[in-house]
C-alpha cells in the first residue's frame, strides 16, 4: 500500500555505527529515541566492546532532535537498547551485553558466539552474550540507575530487542530469547521467554517460557509484546533461521503465565514491533531484508487474529543493503505514525532515521 511518507534523520555520525533504535513518548510528550552507538570499523559488525546505549530527545514532534545522553557504557559492549514508560512516568530501558575475551575459556560459563579475529579486532577474539539488563530513569531520561540483570538460574545469558510491557495489573513482562546453537551449555530449548517483575523493574525473579520449536528446526528470537483491552497479550517473534523469515505469533490470556502454541503468520520480515492505535487497530512494523530493502508494516483489525495481507504498507524501499531495520513506532496523533529504524546509504554509514506517515 503506497502512503505519503516524510523521511527524517534522527541521529547521524559518519564516524560511528548506529543501530537498533526504540522510541517512546515521555510523560510530558517528548519523543525519546534510544539506540546502540559504536565506533565505525573497517568491517561492519554487531560486536563491539566500545558500543554503548544512548538517547536523543525531540520536543517538537520529531522535527528536531537534541543532545545525546548516555544511558549505559561499561567494559562490556551494549546491544539492542529499548525503552518504555511506566504509567507513573518512570522510564525504563533494557538491553543485553556482550562479554569479550582472547580465549574461549576466558568466557567461563558463557557460550562463545563468534570469533572476532576476522572482524578487525586483534586484542580480542571471542564474544558471548552476557545477559539482559534493565535501568530506570526518574527524571525523564536525563540520568539512569545502575543496570540490574533480568534472569535467574541458568536462564541468565539472555538477549533482548524490544521493550518491557506493563500489564493491566502493573506486572512487567520483558521479552527475551535464547537459542540452542549459542546456549547448549544452558540445557534449555531454543526460543522465547518473558522475565516477570512485580516491583516496577527493580527485580526479575521469574522466567516464563513463551515459545520454542521442540524439534529445533526454527529459531525463535527477538520477540515483541502488546496487550489489548481484553487482556490478551500478543507476542510476535522473528524466525529467520529455518523459518523462512515469516513472523511467528503466540497469545497469552493470563498476563504471560501461559501461552498458546505459536503459529506462522503470512508476514515476511524481522524483527517485529507491535503498536495498538487509538482506534483499536494493531500496527506491526518490521525490517524488510529482501530486495528492495527497507521498512514495511501491516495492520490488523481483529486484535491480531488476521493481518491485512492485501495492503502491505511500504514505508521505505531505498536501502542499499540488508543491514537495516529494527523499527519501533509511536502514534504522534490519531492515525499519524512516527516509525524509527536504522538505515544505510551509499556512504556505508549506519544511522538512525524515521518516517512519519498516516494510516
Amino acid at each position: 500500500m503506497e502512503i505519503i511518507v516524510e523521511n527524517i534523520v534522527i541521529y547521524r555520525n559518519d564516524q560511528t555505527y548506529c543501530a537498533f533504535p526504540d522510541i517512546v513518548k515521555s510523560l510530558n510528550g517528548d519523543g525519546l529515541v534510544c539506540f546502540r552507538e559504536a565506533p565505525r570499523r573497517d568491517r561492519l559488525g554487531h560486536f563491539d566492546p566500545e558500543s554503548k546505549a544512548v538517547l536523543v530527545r525531540s520536543r517538537d514532534g520529531g522535527a528536531t532532535w537534541g543532545e545525546k545522553i548516555i544511558i549505559c557504557q561499561d567494559a562490556d559492549g551494549i546491544q539492542d537498547c529499548s525503552i518504555m514508560r511506566l504509567r507513573g512516568g518512570v522510564l525504563m530501558a533494557n538491553f543485553f551485553k556482550w562479554r569479550f575475551a582472547r580465549k574461549k575459556e576466558s568466557l567461563g560459563d558463557l557460550a562463545p558466539k563468534c570469533d572476532l579475529g576476522s572482524c578487525g579486532f586483534h586484542e580480542i577474539h571471542w564474544a558471548a552474550i552476557a545477559g539482559t539488563y534493565v535501568t530506570r530513569s526518574l527524571d525523564g531520561g536525563k540520568t539512569w540507575t545502575a543496570p540490574v540483570e533480568a534472569g535467574s538460574g541458568k536462564l541468565k545469558a539472555l538477549a533482548t530487542s524490544a521493550p518491557a510491557l506493563e500489564c493491566q495489573s502493573g506486572t512487567l513482562l520483558l521479552p527475551v530469547y535464547v537459542n540452542d546453537e549459542q546456549y547448549k551449555n544452558l540445557e534449555v530449548h531454543n526460543g522465547v521467554w518473558v522475565a516477570r517483575s512485580k516491583d516496577a523493574g527493580k527485580t526479575w525473579p521469574e522466567m516464563i517460557p513463551v515459545a520454542a520449536d521442540a524439534e529445533g528446526k526454527v529459531w525463535l528470537e527477538e520477540p515483541a509484546l502488546v496487550q489489548l483491552p481484553s487482556g490478551k497479550i500478543l507476542c510476535m517473534m522473528r524466525a529467520s533461521v529455518g523459518g523462512g523469515d515469516y513472523l511467528r505469533q503466540a497469545e497469552s490470556f493470563d498476563e504471560g503465565e501461559t501461552w498458546s502454541p505459536f503459529r506462522k503468520t503470512p508476514m515476511v520480515g524481522h524483527p517485529p514491533h507491535l503498536l495498538r492505535l487509538h482506534d483499536g487497530r494493531l500496527l506491526c512494523t518490521y525490517g524488510y531484508r529482501h530486495e528492495p530493502f527497507g521498512i514495511r508494516a501491516r495492520l490488523s483489525r481483529d486484535d491480531g487474529k488476521t493481518w491485512d495481507m492485501e495492503h502491505e504498507i511500504v514505508i521505505r524501499r531505498d536501502g542499499r543493503n540488508a543491514d537495516l531495520g529494527y523499527p519501533s513506532s509511536v502514534e504522534l496523533e490519531p492515525g499519524k505514525i512516527l516509525t524509527v529504524y536504522y538505515f544505510n546509504d551509499e556512504t556505508e554509514t549506519r544511522f538512525i532515521a524515521g518516517s512519519i506517515f498516516t494510516v
